[in-house]
């Protein structure tokens, strides 16, 4: 399956989850925010294991086109349990994040790939030239950074751990 991080090297079209459009990107924002020192290694890895997991539940849906597949069964995917898994993650992630109230951008920023820019005009709106507001994504990234420290204490600092399944 190719994920959003594997596609990250090259412009691709934007596909769409849930009905809701991910932005068409090149550029990683939780990757540029380690390079630029904003967020730690063990913030960084919180933020690949988030993104792995919302990839793997949200990503791909193979079992859609088994033309053999019975109407409302069970997928026999070979995915489904890397996908339970990876749900799970995402529920025990949503439970942390709720109490600081940043599953929707850690959501918006990791999962999906929004930018800072775009993640603070969603929320908060742009002005007549489209442009948001600098107060506005300072705030984004200071939510985002303090939601990625959350998970980062709850799921520990180490990089074997970005794996989901």
């Amino acid at each position: 399956m190719r994920t959003r991080s594997h596609a990250q090297r090259r412009a691709t079209a934007s596909s769409a989850v849930d009905g809701v459009p991910w932005p068409a990107r090149v550029v990683d924002t939780i990757t540029l925010m380690a390079r630029a020192k904003q967020i730690g290694s063990a913030e960084h890895a919180a933020a690949l294991r988030y993104r792995s997991a919302f990839e793997r539940t949200y990503g791909g849906s193979s079992h859609l086109l088994d033309p053999d597949r019975t109407p409302s069964a069970p997928s026999s995917g070979s995915h489904s349990a890397a996908r339970l898994a990876a749900g799970l993650l995402l529920n025990e992630a949503d439970r942390a994040l709720a109490r600081v109230g940043g599953t929707v951008v850690v959501e918006m920023v990791v999962g999906r790939g929004y930018t800072i820019d775009d993640a603070a005009g969603s929320l908060f709106g742009r002005d007549e030239q489209g442009r948001t507001r600098k107060a506005d994504r300072d705030h984004v990234g200071a939510w985002l950074k303090l939601s990625l420290r959350r998970l980062a204490k709850l799921w520990g600092s180490g990089r074997d751990q970005v794996a989901t399944g």
